[in-house]
């Protein structure tokens, strides 16, 4: 994958070819010098800072893998969409909204953090999950956006899209006179969509990917692996991207109907090999995303079963409430002329 150039956007190609834990970063050369998303890896920030001073950090959302450099810039203002700002103000949040609480109870997510802030820097696979980046890269947040707000960055503009189903607040990046859109997340990877936590959802998912067809771009910057897409690149990718969650439907139909346990389903591996749930996070993102075709397919009647084993199921797959934690999980507001809220601890 080759660095590429838009106006004043480069796109900059993540460690071992954007893979996960890696991601693709955008530089922004302007007059507020911005990267979006630092999962781009260490030399790769390295060398931007030896061109010149970064001043801001715009993470789409809250990920490893694209907040993971954030510690690097400890000069740069550090931004995050308003509606996981609690995850950089208590990292305990990381844990709820990623599937930990739901599966494993508030007090596993007390003791994540308390291992990841004294653990080390790791290439542990399939996931970092006690990767002491994760600490590092919360400490600070100092100013938030909105879906719908303008970013400035000079001569350079991007509109905030939202884009859940990822991740709560997952936001998409249009720079409408450049004709780019950073998609992050929805990368048209092999893999397929990635909604497997507590806050993932499947049907705003594919909401917010069908979506990116009807913006005036001519280029898609992927989070992962694929790089940069031209509007036909996409559209011929976009229809065998989401048909990953029909096959996953398909396979979890079956285990529904020869009677099968959430946990049975669980086992061969739905996303994950079954020898990566040694991981204690590829084994959670995976029950997570079990549950969450179980409780789509039950919920909505697509598959027939006695009243017995449809409560059982959905008793089964009650998600973890988000009410509480400070999160805003009301519809954004019309942004206020395009200004940014300021993130006020506490």
């Amino acid at each position: 994958m080759e660095e590429q150039r838009f106006g004043r956007i480069r796109v900059i190609p993540g460690e071992n070819g954007s893979r996960f834990p890696s991601c693709t970063s955008l530089i922004v050369e302007d007059d507020v010098r911005t990267i979006i998303d630092t999962g781009c890896g260490e030399a790769a920030i390295g060398h931007l800072l030896e061109e010149g001073p970064i001043d801001r950090v715009i993470n789409t959302h809250f990920h490893f893998d694209h907040i993971c450099g954030n510690y690097l810039l400890p000069e740069a203002e550090v931004w995050l969409n308003r509606r996981e700002a609690p995850c950089f103000r208590e990292l305990v949040n990381v844990a709820r909204l990623l599937g930990v609480v739901e599966l494993d109870g508030e007090e596993a997510g007390e003791r994540w953090v308390k291992e990841v802030a004294e653990g080390s820097i790791t290439t542990a696979k399939p996931t970092p999950y006690r990767d002491v980046r994760w600490y590092l890269s919360t400490r600070r947040l100092d100013n938030t956006y909105r879906w719908g707000d303008e970013i400035e960055f000079g001569h350079t503009k991007a509109k905030v899209l939202s884009a859940p189903g990822h991740s709560l607040g997952n936001s998409f990046l249009f720079f409408p006179e450049e004709r780019v859109v950073y998609t992050g997340d929805v990368d048209m990877t092999a893999f397929g969509p990635w909604y497997g936590s507590t806050d993932g959802d499947i049907d705003a998912f594919i909401t917010s990917a069908v979506s990116l067809v009807d913006l005036e771009a001519d280029h898609f910057v992927t989070g992962h692996e694929r790089g940069v897409l031209t509007l036909e690149e996409f559209m011929d990718s976009l229809g065998e991207y989401l048909g990953v969650i029909d096959r996953r439907d398909e396979i979890i139909t079956e285990g529904i109907e020869k009677g099968l346990s959430v946990e049975e389903m669980v086992s061969p591996g739905l996303c994950y090999p079954p020898e990566s749930h040694n991981d204690p996070w590829a084994y959670i993102w995976d029950k997570m995303t079990v549950r969450k075709h179980v409780r789509r397919l039950v919920s909505t009647g697509a598959v027939g079963l006695e009243m017995e084993r449809s409560s059982e199921l959905l008793k089964d797959t009650e998600p973890l409430s988000l009410i509480g934690y400070g999160f805003e999980l009301a519809a954004d507001p019309e942004p206020d002329n395009g200004e940014i809220d300021m993130f006020l601890d506490g």
